[in-house]
């Protein structure tokens, strides 16, 4: 189960990532939008990481 939930916030990141270069490339008006991607993309950075903090943790206690 973690590990499914892992890939699946680390796929969500990568994406999220991806569509904000694609986004910077060509589309400098939407600077609202940008703002709103790269919050969201740190957010899921953020969640991925604790998640795999606590995969670790319980992969120690066992």
């Amino acid at each position: 189960m973690d590990s499914m939930k892992i890939t699946v916030l680390s796929v969500i990141v990568f994406l999220l990532i991806a569509l904000e270069v694609a986004m910077n490339s060509y589309a400098n008006p939407h600077l609202f939008l940008m703002t709103v991607i790269s919050i969201f993309t740190v957010v899921a950075a953020g969640v991925l990481v604790s998640e795999v903090i606590k995969g670790y943790k319980q992969g120690y206690k066992e």
